[in-house]
């Protein structure tokens, strides 16, 4: 009889993704767990906090879809009539998303790799705009203000691990407008009206 002496679990820690907003949100850690006959895998989420979880196999078809919502705190999967294979596994929240690349073989399981992508804030207040952004590669990055015809602001915000900005939209017109941040190959957009 062949035993599976493996859990996963993976525990949810809290992380402060900016100053601005306080929020929290989720850093996964791998911690091995002796069970008999079954590979499972466990899913922790802090207070308040709201989790996106997906798991496919090593062709990229998606073997799991779930969430895990702020009022439960943790959800236990079982994977033990997985082949052996790479799988990826992601948890998204609102500011984060991390991918860890599974190896199972042999009824072991091993974190092959991971990688976190921490998404930048943006909030719009009383004529402000505040972006925030964790650059961990330190990649230069680059802010503009533009909507469907012209660029109103375009700046240079070098390459220091914590990217803040707070500029006044006070005069921007009004409208349907947008603040573009790129990083690293990466773009991502915040929409926002002025009246």
């Amino acid at each position: 009889m062949k035993t599976i002496r493996l859990t996963i679990a993976f525990a949810v820690a809290l992380f402060s993704a900016t100053s601005f907003t306080g929020k929290v949100s989720a850093s996964v850690n791998v911690i091995p767990v002796d069970t008999p006959d079954r590979a499972l895998v466990q899913v922790n989420s802090p207070a308040n906090v709201s989790l996106s979880i997906y798991f496919f196999d090593g062709a990229g078809n998606l073997l799991l879809s779930d969430r895990i919502s702020p009022e439960s705190s943790s959800k236990l999967y079982d994977f033990s009539n997985l082949p052996d294979g790479v799988y990826t596994f992601e948890s998204k929240s609102d500011n984060m998303n991390i991918t860890k690349k599974i190896g199972i073989e042999d009824s072991k399981v091993e974190i092959l790799s991971k990688e976190t992508e921490f998404k930048p804030y943006f909030s719009v207040e009383e004529n402000e705009l505040k972006v925030s952004f964790l650059n961990q590669d330190q990649n230069a990055v680059e802010l503009s203000i533009e909507n469907a015809l012209e660029v109103f602001y375009q700046g240079n915000g070098g390459n220091d691990f914590h990217f803040q900005k707070m500029l006044d939209i006070s005069n921007l017109s009004s409208g349907e407008h947008y603040a573009k941040l790129q990083v690293g190959g990466k773009t991502y957009y915040h929409y926002f009206n002025v009246n």
